[in-house]
């Protein structure tokens, strides 16, 4: 339970292959605590290399994830966002439905070899999103559905 502290929520037993095994089965980071870990990581960078925030505007980092757990960590200097276009940062879960961005990594939070969340230098590239594809082979729901998925 140590070895992945403050993650103990997503700890997993050895029957279950342990949270490296799990990993690629669960949704392990499901309140996304790994993006404090990050959010900070991201703060200590700027201020080591003094990056300027860009005039007229707030530093822009998009998530896939809870924006809102990565805004309260950040502060107001920053637009925490799912939207990816035109993005400084980007913070992303380790998980099923964030895509690996193909961007210089500032940090990865890991616990037990797993990544929890990762965090990327995205200021001189174009993402859309930070998301992976909508899966071509599911049914679209129907408008008055009440099943929610991620691509909706």
């Amino acid at each position: 339970m140590i070895r992945i502290h403050p993650y103990q929520y997503a700890l997993f037993n050895q029957v279950a292959g342990g949270v490296r095994g799990a990993s690629d089965r669960y949704m392990l980071d499901y309140w996304a605590l790994g993006f404090k870990e990050a959010s900070e990581t991201l703060l200590e960078r700027i201020k080591e290399q003094k990056l300027v925030k860009p005039a007229n505007r707030k530093w822009k980092v998009a998530v896939c994830g809870p924006a809102a757990v990565v805004a309260l960590e950040l502060g107001e200097d920053f637009e925490a966002t799912n939207d990816a276009k035109g993005a400084d940062f980007a913070v992303s879960l380790g998980t099923f439905y964030c895509a690996e961005l193909f961007a210089p990594i500032i940090n990865e939070v890991r616990r037990d070899s797993v990544v929890f969340a990762r965090v990327y230098d995205i200021r001189r590239l174009s993402f859309t999103t930070t998301y992976i594809p909508a899966p071509e082979d599911k049914p679209t729901p129907q408008t008055n559905s009440a099943i929610h998925t991620f691509w909706q």
